[in-house]
């Protein structure tokens, strides 16, 4: 493996901070289903994550747990939530940079990929938005059972591995569960490696009970799920124009006809000519993609996270690859293919970290919206109230189906009904 020092762990981590704090992240505020998450975190306790029958979401157990854990460290402080997910969110590009290192053996290529991933502006809303970090959160255990699995592969014995690989694919699917991913993603990870190997029986046999139990759960928890009662998730060709749409806010274009014959020829080159890193973006893009394209309604930016790092090995492959040309055409003690890939970095992540802090401050203002409204109306409300009337949101970007949790999570009275003046 290429030598990755915590000197460079630090440095994406640096770059991470560096374009999120001045951004506004740490002071950002709540919105939406982050308040519905916090205040049932906060009222219904760890007890209720492992309960199946009566939910209207998702079965996501381990998260639930990450909340109330969350709750008990931060109260009332939303700086604390903020961070915590900005914690994650570095800790994942710390992850992505040792994992590109241990499966392409290349340093240079594993600090564009990671230095790439963590300025990415498409999922921005997966590290501000408090809700979100169901994403982050599952994106960790996703890349930690990958770094055991490949050590797996590489130490066949190593069965303390093997069993802490199980563990945290169980705990990234009940994060999440388009991270069942992983059952593709393992074996492809450990091809690009040049470790793979076939499994044994006793191998496949806690996967295979995983896949199962998983798919139990999730069918048991999501009969009432209004996902899939009202057909919001369903097989179709919308799939494919979501699949254009999350490769161009990927790489932030119009996706303009000139633009996608420039994806089309990109992709046959790298199916022809690529390397082994562009072929392994490619194909972690495709495995990692689809459980998000069955959706009736717009594309999320929160779930390109886990495709990008596929976008990023795509693109430092291509970048290392101009360097070794250089370094094979050039025959100088100058560090030429080593100033120009450099320099490409910097570029494409300084542009792609503009586009961010954009974004960024865009959802900062929108919290900000949420703040507003409840510090004008908070003070209105009569002590110790069940039911209360408050103002109509004169700010579009505060809805009106988020008031309640939103003033139940401000006055901590579990159950609060609010009622709308209507003149």
């Amino acid at each position: 493996m290429a030598r990755i020092t915590w000197r460079d762990a630090a440095a994406i981590a640096l770059l991470a901070a560096c374009l999120y704090v001045p951004a506004g992240t740490l002071g950002a505020y709540l919105a939406r289903d982050d308040f519905q998450w916090l205040n049932d975190a906060r009222n219904v306790g760890i007890g209720h994550a492992f309960v199946l029958s009566g939910r209207s979401h998702f079965y996501r157990p381990v998260v639930e747990v990450w909340w109330v854990g969350a709750t008990h460290v931060c109260g009332a402080a939303t700086g604390c939530y903020h961070l915590l997910e900005l914690l994650l969110h570095i800790a994942n590009g710390v992850l992505v940079l040792f994992l590109t290192a241990r499966v392409f053996g290349r340093r240079d290529l594993a600090l564009a990929s990671a230095a790439i991933f963590v300025v990415i502006p498409s999922y921005v809303e997966a590290v501000v938005w408090v809700c979100a970090v169901t994403t982050a959160f599952a994106a960790l255990w996703y890349l930690l059972a990958l770094h055991f699995a490949l050590t797996v592969a590489r130490e066949p014995q190593g069965r303390r591995a093997f069993w802490a690989c199980a563990a945290c694919a169980a705990a990234a699917m009940y994060s999440h569960e388009a991270t069942v991913t992983l059952f593709a993603a393992i074996p492809l990870v450990a091809w690009a490696a040049r470790a793979s190997r076939r499994p044994a029986i006793a191998e496949v046999v806690p996967f295979a009970v995983l896949g199962v139990a998983l798919a139990t759960t999730t069918i048991i928890a999501n009969r009432r799920n209004y996902v899939f009662v009202e057909g919001h998730y369903v097989p179709g060709t919308h799939a494919i124009g979501h699949a254009l749409n999350y490769l161009r806010t990927i790489y932030v274009g119009s996706g303009s006809a000139v633009e996608l014959t420039i994806v089309a020829v990109c992709t046959v080159l790298i199916a022809v000519r690529g390397s082994r890193a562009t072929r392994a973006g490619f194909l972690w893009m495709l495995v990692t993609i689809p459980p998000y394209l069955w959706f009736t309604w717009g594309n999320v930016g929160r779930y390109t996270y886990l495709p990008s790092i596929g976008f990023t090995w795509i693109v430092a492959g291509a970048i290392v690859g101009v360097r070794d040309a250089i370094d094979r055409r050039v025959q100088s003690r100058a560090p030429l293919g080593a100033v120009v890939a450099t320099v490409l970095v910097v570029a494409t992540a300084g542009r792609y970290a503009a586009f961010a802090q954009r974004a960024i401050k865009d959802e900062v203002r929108w919290m900000e919206a949420y703040r507003q409204y409840g510090d004008r109306v908070g003070p209105l409300l009569p002590a110790g109230a069940s039911d209360v009337e408050v103002p109509v949101p004169d700010d579009p970007r505060v809805e009106e189906a988020y008031v309640a949790p939103l003033l139940e999570w401000r006055t901590s009275r579990p159950g609060l009904r609010v009622r709308f003046e209507r003149r």
